[in-house]
């Protein structure tokens, strides 16, 4: 009889350790994706690596300047670009719109979502005070004037042009560059501009919103599902409490018993790890790209897919950390069986 527990205690064990590797492969990604995935600094140090506050400029002009975007708060921001011809609206975006500017507001937004997605707050908002407050101050009136001057000398027909607006009232600005004379009269007359479009540029944009019943079941789920993947390591942890309480009498038997899956659960977890960017690029290509809207342009695109890798990248980067230390040790439990202490027991 003694023999017969001893069998189905052995069974047991073998099979937590046969079921502890691939439950602990899943554990490594679940936990990993769960702390970084939810994490905005794993989105900041993204953007930083793809140098996206550079690149903001030609992006928001090449998607402003798409006649087929018209939402309502981009047609507010669109309306400041009116006096500034299409051509220039990049370099526009870029005097209007530098690093130390955009990056705050892309913490703030970043923030905000995370908020919202760990049930801190109840919309996710982008706040456009610090953005309305640049252009409408003298940093914007200045960045104008130093766009104009960058801009070829103005022509004759230009400056009458220019000239006839003032005197009837109605003053048009043209990208060239005027004399000194004339661009500080106009300077007046710009900052009043850029202050009068600021003005029509709401405060916040509210990309999700408070009263989005359709978001609410999935956002119940999403945090369900976070509270699994916190915690989804303690089922192989479980598994090697069993294989120790069923298996284990002495120091050499729980080398081997754990030794071996830990070993072999690293080593997938090595392969897991390797696997995330393949992964990642079908899944762009068969699940994500289908659903970006096609208004956007395919710079956008390409942004949205550096953005996912580096992400991931850091995601996958832990995992294989992880893996190698759990097969190492793995390596080092047989190892120590070989002692000469054990090989004589």
């Amino acid at each position: 009889m003694e023999n017969f527990f001893n069998g189905v205690f052995k069974f047991i064990a073998a099979l937590c350790a046969v079921l502890f590797v691939p439950t602990v492969v899943v554990a490594l990604v679940f936990f990993n994706t769960e702390g970084r995935l939810f994490d905005a600094r794993s989105y900041l140090t993204a953007l930083e690596r793809q140098n996206f506050y550079e690149r903001l400029p030609a992006l928001a002009a090449e998607t402003l300047s798409n006649p087929s975007q018209q939402d309502g708060d981009l047609s507010a921001i669109r309306s400041l670009l009116v006096i500034i011809p299409a051509e220039n609206w990049e370099a526009a975006m870029r005097a209007f719109l530098p690093a130390e500017v955009s990056r705050p507001m892309t913490e703030q937004a970043l923030n905000s979502v995370f908020d919202y997605l760990n049930g801190e707050s109840e919309s996710a908002q982008l706040s456009m005070s610090e953005f309305k407050a640049h252009i409408s101050g003298p940093a914007g009136t200045q960045a104008m004037m130093e766009m104009l001057r960058a801009q070829p000398p103005c022509t004759l027909e230009q400056m009458g042009e220019m000239t006839v607006g003032m005197l009837t009232g109605n003053p048009k600005l043209l990208f060239c560059n005027p004399s000194e004379e004339v661009l500080g009269l106009m300077q007046p007359l710009i900052q009043t501009g850029l202050q009068t479009a600021a003005a029509g540029i709401p405060d916040t944009v509210t990309f999700i919103r408070a009263d989005a019943e359709t978001l609410q079941d999935p956002l119940r789920v999403l945090r369900t599902l976070r509270g699994v993947l916190r915690f989804s390591p303690l089922l192989p942890l479980g598994l090697l409490f069993l294989i120790a309480l069923f298996a284990v009498r002495d120091v050499k038997g729980w080398l081997l018993w754990w030794g071996i899956p830990i070993l072999i659960g690293g080593l997938l977890g090595l392969v897991a790890a390797g696997s995330v960017g393949l992964l990642t690029d079908w899944a762009f290509v068969n699940y994500a790209v289908p659903r970006i809207p096609p208004t956007l342009p395919i710079s956008v695109h390409e942004l949205m897919r550096g953005l996912i890798e580096s992400v991931l990248a850091g995601v996958s980067k832990p995992i294989a950390i992880q893996s190698a230390v759990l097969a190492l040790g793995g390596i080092l439990m047989l190892a120590a069986t070989r002692l000469k202490r054990f090989r004589a027991a």
